[in-house]
């Protein structure tokens, strides 16, 4: 049975180069735990990116995406901005996890046929992403159950929660 939250639709907002923690939250760390909404992903690297994350919620990236990240605050930073999914080559270990505990969906695939302003659909039970503006599917990799689990879930927190419930 799919849940609703095995298809996504969204437009492609692209990030270039390598992409490290401190790209996506430059500010002190210690102060943004204390007020997220003051945090601005890519503030120096995208100025732009709370106008553009408006109307792109798919963030698309290369290889080794959120390197350097031990926390949570850039993957929250960035779902509290707007991003509904991650699409990269490849995530640093931190980042994937981070993620994922917070409920942020990550996805691995190739990434060369996504461009700016793409009109995606992905489909997780299916592990395929369509590019409806080219025309094309894109093979994703699929996602562990635990992973699955914790997105569905909305996070570590809620699938302790729900786990606990059970019992």
């Amino acid at each position: 049975m799919k849940n609703k939250k095995d298809l996504l639709s969204g437009k492609a907002l692209r990030v270039i180069g390598p992409i490290s923690a401190k790209d996506i939250v430059s500010n002190d760390m210690t102060e943004s735990y204390h007020d997220i909404s003051k945090i601005i992903p890519f503030e120096k690297k995208m100025p732009n990116f709370m106008e553009d994350v408006f109307s792109r919620n798919i963030l698309v990236a290369d290889e080794n995406f959120g390197f350097a990240s031990s926390k949570e605050l850039p993957a929250l930073a960035l779902q509290k901005s707007g991003v509904i999914a991650i699409v990269a080559k490849s995530f640093f270990a931190g980042f994937y996890k981070n993620a994922f505990s917070i409920g942020l969906l990550c996805l691995i695939a190739n990434t060369d046929y996504i461009d700016e302003n793409d009109d995606l659909k992905i489909d997780l039970k299916l592990s395929f992403i369509q590019n409806r503006t080219k025309q094309l599917g894109i093979k994703i990799k699929p996602l562990r159950k635990y992973f699955y689990n914790l997105y569905l879930n909305g996070g570590l927190l809620n699938t302790l929660f729900l786990e606990e419930e059970k019992l």
